[in-house]
């Protein structure tokens, strides 16, 4: 991507950079409303999944969320793209270290 827009709109610097600290993430409604449901999900205990199109912003979303949090007390897991059911769930169970299984019984 060029960087041409950077002197074009007068930035500091990139706009999509990932270096962007999360207290200086623009605060939109539906980035509070999902905030609030992921602050839901960790207070119940529960398991979230964020899902959308590439470049939507979900990794931005959930790095200004993590910002508020202990990160000795919530285990988070960046799957990307997996072909089947099967390997999405091989890839939470590494991610929360545990050992996958192969078979359904298991």
């Amino acid at each position: 991507m060029s960087k041409d827009y950077i002197a074009f709109f007068g930035l500091s610097g990139p706009a999509f950079s990932k270096a962007i600290p999360p207290d200086r993430i623009y605060r939109y409604p539906e980035l509070e409303e999902l905030h609030c449901f992921l602050a839901n999900a960790v207070g119940d205990g529960a398991v979230a999944m964020l899902t959308g199109p590439v470049g939507a912003g979900k990794s931005t979303a959930v790095r200004s969320f993590l910002a508020g949090l202990d990160p000795g007390r919530v285990s988070v897991v960046y799957i990307g793209y997996t072909s089947s059911d099967r390997e999405l769930f091989r890839e939470m169970a590494l991610g929360l270290g545990l050992t996958p299984v192969y078979l359904k019984s298991d």
